[in-house]
């Protein structure tokens, strides 16, 4: 899918797992960010889709999905979502996850879940705005004590 405004919705390849540990690294508390090896096993993985948006040859925002067969079917977890703080409020987040959720649904994957830190506002009212529900509390999830929220999408 190619998004023209500001640049194109891309699979990331094997070579770029460094660009993606560097984004890692600039959006998340050390604690949670991805190490170089940790991307470089995601991007092998065959239940993984890890997309990403470039603009000028760059990597702007990521986008992480897990894959994993359940007992009622498929199922999807966006694992971890960033977009580059100089370009955040110009709609990239919402076209990346949009993109991967059509891209979930039309592999007849039905239910995504993800976590977010409850004090994440701006993402959690993006992903509210896409349909997610909140459908569970994860007190001391993150570093630092934060607690987070579980939450649901049923495509």
């Amino acid at each position: 899918m190619l998004a023209r405004e500001t640049g194109e919705i891309v699979r990331a390849s094997f070579q770029d797992r460094s660009e993606l540990w560097a984004l890692e690294s600039q959006c998340f508390h050390r604690e949670i960010a991805f190490s170089r090896r940790q991307i470089s096993y995601l991007l092998k993985s065959k239940r993984v889709e890890v997309y990403v948006v470039r603009e000028e040859g760059r990597i702007i925002a990521e986008a992480i999905v897990l894959k994993r067969k359940t007992p009622g079917g498929e199922v999807a977890r966006l694992y971890s979502f960033a977009v580059k703080p100089g370009y955040r409020g110009r709609g990239l987040g919402k076209r990346l996850l949009l993109n991967c959720l059509e891209v979930l649904h039309g592999e007849g994957i039905q239910t995504v879940y993800l976590e977010v830190e409850g004090d994440n506002h701006r993402a959690i009212a993006l992903y509210e705005s896409l349909g997610f529900r909140p459908i569970r509390e994860l007190k001391g999830y993150y570093p630092e004590n934060k607690d987070g929220i579980k939450m649901k999408l049923v495509l």
